[in-house]
């Protein structure tokens, strides 16, 4: 069974379906879905795509020739790919189940989009099923970011960008700030990083940072 969500302020995605074990859109989504109108250009990958927001986000716009959905959770693939349909973006777009970038191989990209799960996760606060995967990120939450961040520079072709999520609360010390964690393990990889967009909530503040090789 799907639901029909409305999503504040997007012009050009008016709603998506969200099936019953996919994470559904929320702050997070909506902050790196602005970033995707922005940059978003050429051959684009939607990084673990859930219902697909990112990506078919991205398809829709002239300026970008090709989305490739990547997701562990067989149910998001089959979500985005309803998506995908419902906005008519199809012949754009490709679906692949991959963590991460194992199903990639040799694969570069003009820009790629990572929402990764960042809730630092006790063994005691994992949830059943697929979906854990969305939300999970190990005990200070940053185990997917930094492998991903470790990874994606050889995914990016010349000029290429990331957007990716990050949350204040996924820090390895025990008092600090994942963002700024993100930000220092981005520039320590290479990148130049900059701020795409932000909020800010009364227990963590969400960023999405636009980090590109440094020349």
């Amino acid at each position: 069974m799907s639901t029909a969500l409305r999503l504040p302020e997007v012009p050009c995605l008016p709603e998506i379906s969200v099936r019953e074990g996919v994470y559904p859109p929320a702050e997070d989504s909506w902050l790196l879905q602005r970033a995707a109108l922005r940059f978003a250009r050429g051959r684009f990958l939607d990084l673990g795509c859930g219902t697909g927001i990112i990506g078919v986000t991205a398809a829709l716009l002239p300026r970008v020739s090709q989305v490739v959905f990547t997701d562990v959770n067989p149910a998001a693939l089959e979500c985005a790919r309803e998506n995908a349909a419902a906005n008519g973006v199809v012949p754009k777009s490709v679906f692949l189940r991959s963590n991460l970038f194992s199903r990639l191989r040799g694969e570069l990209f003009d820009v790629i989009a990572f929402n990764p799960p960042y809730l630092p996760t006790a063994r005691g606060e994992k949830l059943r099923g697929s979906i854990n995967g969305a939300f999970d990120g190990g005990a200070t939450g940053r185990r997917v970011t930094d492998r991903f961040i470790k990874a994606a520079s050889s995914r990016l072709k010349d000029g290429g960008v990331l957007l990716l999520v990050s949350s204040s609360l996924a820090s390895s010390a025990l008092d600090g700030n994942g963002n700024e964690e993100t930000r220092a393990k981005l520039e320590a990889e290479g990148f130049s990083v900059s701020l795409a967009a932000e909020d800010s909530f009364f227990f963590e503040k969400l960023a999405v940072f636009r980090a590109s090789p440094a020349k």
